[in-house]
């Protein structure tokens, strides 16, 4: 009788510090693991986690996350929190930009440290400069690599730690600096794609206004956009920009459509013609039939293709997290093997 009066809740988590597909995986393997979560769902591009509970706080989601070496955060509703769409954290922007001046120092700390040779009188400096470049460019990816130890899991972050230390130890100091470098620059890479992605994302959703103004028995009032519903009349003014699908009854403008369909030019509308969310009118007031409410416009169908699309992963993607799954284990076994022959 207990159980069945359990309540399923969808909660959604903002995830900072994400780095790769993988790291979205071992999140999900880690939520999933807790008693009373039906099912869980990591999005890396939007850096977020969907999970159906039941009988679980919030705070034991942030807390598994958080034992992977990640920090996560509750998402009010549907765009984020505090403003920031699709889970967009300032502080992590700001620590991004710390990252990038980072690797920036420890590329040029290696490139001086790879002048001349280790055995001259120099040395000393050139190996503190390499041990700084390690310092600033291996501490999230020893940390994260530590806690995947600690949970019996080689990842790729274990994997380069031990590239590094077997660089060190056989007294390839240059190599291993330029190795945990370039690591590090290929983190920013693709760190740089999945903003821009978001970003995006995060454009198209401030296009359409939240509010518009609906006529309702000849009184013009200001309202949010999820009360109006389909069959309302909208008044959109010059200037503005159209806040749901429907059609002109009365009024002539020019539309500027480029937001959604690409076109640079105003088109022409004019009475029983078609207006899209997120479109700006031109010179002339209109008023607008809602044919689309909120949720079900072109603009966010669009938005919702987008989101699915970066959902979804492609065959080969799957093909090669699962062959990654196995691969670092098998190598560090078989090195581990051939040290010891």
């Amino acid at each position: 009788m207990q159980n069945a009066n359990r309540t399923k809740e969808l909660h959604r988590l903002s995830i900072s510090g994400m780095c790769c597909p993988n790291c979205a995986e071992k999140i999900k393997g880690a939520v999933c693991k807790l008693p009373g979560v039906e099912k869980a769902d990591v999005n890396f591009m939007q850096s977020t986690l969907s999970a159906d509970i039941n009988d679980v706080q919030p705070e034991q989601l942030i807390s598994a996350i958080q034992s992977l070496g990640y920090d996560a955060r509750v998402i009010d509703d549907a765009h984020g929190s505090g403003g920031n769409p699709e889970g967009s954290n300032p502080a992590e922007e700001r620590i991004s930009r710390l990252e990038i001046i980072g690797v920036v120092i420890s590329a040029l700390l290696v490139g001086l440290a790879g002048i001349g040779s280790l055995n001259d009188w120099f040395w000393g400096i050139r190996l503190g400069l390499i041990i700084s470049a390690i310092v600033i460019c291996g501490r999230s990816l020893a940390w994260k690599g530590l806690l995947a130890l600690m949970k019996f899991q080689l990842d790729m972050n274990f994997l380069m730690i031990v590239a590094v230390i077997g660089a060190l130890f056989i007294g390839e100091w240059v190599e291993g600096g330029v190795i945990i470098v370039l690591f590090a620059i290929s983190e920013l890479l693709e760190s740089a794609s999945v903003n821009r992605s978001r970003r995006a994302i995060e454009a198209l959703i401030k296009v359409a206004p939240q509010t518009a103004i609906v006529i309702r028995n000849l009184v013009k009032t200001t309202v949010p956009v999820d009360e109006i519903k389909v069959g309302e009349l909208i008044l959109v003014k010059p200037g503005t920009t159209i806040s749901l699908d429907g059609v002109i009854r009365s009024g002539r403008t020019t539309i500027n459509e480029s937001a959604i369909t690409g076109e640079s030019l105003p088109v022409s509308k004019q009475q029983e013609d078609k207006v899209l969310a997120g479109t700006i009118n031109g010179e002339g007031a209109i008023e607008v039939i809602v044919s689309r409410g909120k949720g079900d416009t072109t603009l966010d169908r669009i938005i919702k293709l987008v989101r699915q699309a970066q959902s979804e992963r492609a065959p080969v993607q799957s093909f090669i997290e699962k062959f990654a799954r196995y691969y670092t284990p098998v190598v560090v076994g078989l090195a581990t093997v051939i040290a010891i022959l």
